[in-house]
């Protein structure tokens, strides 16, 4: 079909090589074309990325909230890996191009803006409870309120409790006498 050679002009970079030779990269389309093994953008694939989005965004607002921070980054990365895999079986089966780059960045943003939150949020609960109840109970006592969750209430407990007074034999009259 034509020369090859390194020293040659057509030379074409291409994902697979730096000095792939033009010839070779127009005999490949050619092949690919009468194949028919060409890439299609869907005419509804930009419809399909904002839908990928807006359901997968929606979605971990609704259930990272719930998770911890280990199992909201599991389940993070494991749409992210099935939208990596969807992509990757529409490509290899169908020729289909589908963006992919957004519906990952706007996954990633999603839970680093949740995690986020919910760090600053337990913070903010953290000083409010310290603050708050440090003048007024033990501080071992408001250390395993913060640890375990625990959330301030008003009340007591119902029952019956006995109180003993003792005098040391004539202080009352010492003391009076000072």
């Amino acid at each position: 079909i034509g020369a090859t050679a390194v020293g040659l002009a057509d030379q074409r970079i291409t994902p697979f090589d730096p000095a792939f030779p033009g010839v070779e990269t127009h005999a490949t389309i050619i092949d690919n074309v009468l194949h028919q093994r060409i890439l299609v953008v869907p005419w509804w694939g930009s419809w399909f990325t904002t839908a990928n989005i807006a359901v997968v965004g929606i979605g971990l607002m609704l259930l990272l909230p719930h998770l911890g921070a280990l199992w909201g980054y599991v389940i993070t990365t494991l749409v992210m890996l099935g939208n990596v895999g969807l992509n990757y079986t529409l490509f290899n089966t169908q020729g289909w191009v589908l963006s992919i780059i957004y519906p990952l960045l706007a996954t990633f943003v999603v839970w680093l803006g949740m995690t986020l939150y919910h760090f600053l949020f337990e913070q903010k609960q953290s000083r409010y409870l310290r603050r708050t109840f440090s003048t007024y109970v033990s501080p071992e006592l408001v250390t395993m309120m913060v640890r375990d969750g625990i959330e301030p209430r008003l009340g007591g407990s119902l029952g019956l409790r006995t109180a003993y007074f003792t005098d040391i034999a004539s202080f009352s009259s010492f003391s009076e006498v000072l």
